[in-house]
């Protein structure tokens, strides 16, 4: 079966992004499977993979039209995370407060080009 945001979730996720609203995101879109956030130069979309039990949240650049796992950046910037992937709420959730505690980092494209740079150089180095 499909993973799907219910509503309860999606209350908790609404609860957990007042940070973005704050910084003058609103909710553009959602789904079953998605909800994103946009202030007219950043997207957050926050999911559920549709055949997967995981969630991840990207960062994408309208401008620029390139997008960025938060979920990979997270994985390089944070070294002391501990985070059941297995549980896609708690990712969410780990995600969403390091988006807030992370902002200026998350939303500099730069930042995240060098980030991903970081983790393609740990796959070819098979250090994953």
């Amino acid at each position: 079966m499909m993973p799907v945001i219910n509503d309860y979730e999606k209350k908790l996720i609404l609860k957990n992004t007042e940070f973005l609203f704050k910084k003058g995101f609103i909710i553009i879109d959602e789904d079953s499977y998605c909800l994103i956030y946009s202030n007219g130069k950043v997207k957050f979309s926050i999911f559920y993979e549709r055949y997967e039990e995981a969630s991840d949240i990207s960062v994408k650049f309208i401008k620029e039209n390139e997008s960025f796992s938060v979920g990979w950046i997270s994985r390089i910037m944070d070294k002391n995370k501990q985070v059941n992937y297995k549980q896609k709420m708690e990712n969410i959730f780990y995600l969403l407060k390091f988006i807030e505690q992370n902002y200026n980092s998350v939303t500099n494209i730069h930042v995240c080009k060098r980030v991903m740079g970081e983790v393609e150089k740990l796959f070819r180095d098979d250090k994953f």
